[in-house]
């Protein structure tokens, strides 16, 4: 466990750039109003998705999740130095710390995303089992839905732990369309003041520069 990973540039497309540190690549996608990034794990194979399908028409045997089919790519003009990588995607200024990868976004009113100091990410296990991903906000931030039908509408200060089963007990290997959909798994804490997400051991993550989560 390092808690520190520096990453460097190890592909440059027109609308992708890839990232390497410690045997992680950290794949970023340019599309029109969305931002995807992945973090893919040497000698790990990522799992096909049924929950992302921009065209609505999604295979039997699943979507590879790095698929850019059914996207507007973008090929926005990237400004890099040593230690940040600059880009504008949609009139949203993004910047990329190279250590450790955490992500900002801003927009005219400031900024409206960013990942928590130090270690977001779970590069080498330092956060645990699977992967994990820590975003900041702010002190006193309203936190709205989460599915429950009762209590205070803002859930700042509550902790939450949202999970789904496939509710029709059908094996994804006989009927993968029977599955329920994965919702990811998310905490909120006024203490930490951060959320954790857990997708699949290898998940991507979607941005939309509007500042809506996908």
């Amino acid at each position: 466990m390092k808690f520190r990973h520096d990453f460097t540039l190890s592909e440059a497309g027109a609308s992708h750039r890839i990232y390497r540190a410690d045997g992680v690549s950290m794949r970023i996608d340019f599309f029109d109003h969305v931002l995807r990034t992945a973090l893919i794990r040497d000698g790990r194979d990522l799992l096909p998705t049924w929950s992302v399908c921009p065209d609505g028409n999604c295979p039997l045997e699943g979507r590879d999740k790095l698929s850019t089919e059914g996207f507007v790519l973008e090929n926005p003009a990237v400004e890099e130095d040593e230690e940040t990588v600059r880009f504008t995607l949609s009139g949203v200024r993004f910047r990329i710390e190279k250590r450790n990868f955490r992500i900002s976004a801003e927009n005219e009113r400031g900024v409206f995303y960013c990942d928590r100091s130090g270690l977001a990410m779970n590069f080498d296990g330092e956060l645990g089992d699977g992967s994990v991903h820590f975003t900041a906000r702010e002190e006193g931030q309203r936190i709205f839905g989460l599915g429950d039908k009762g209590g205070m509408v803002n859930k700042n200060g509550r902790s939450f732990a949202l999970g789904a089963g496939d509710a029709m007990a059908v094996p994804i290997t006989a009927l993968p369309t029977a599955a329920s959909s994965c919702f990811r798994r998310a905490t909120y804490s006024s203490v930490e003041r951060g959320g954790v997400s857990r997708p699949s051991r290898n998940g991507c993550t979607t941005m939309r520069p509007s500042g809506n989560s996908w």
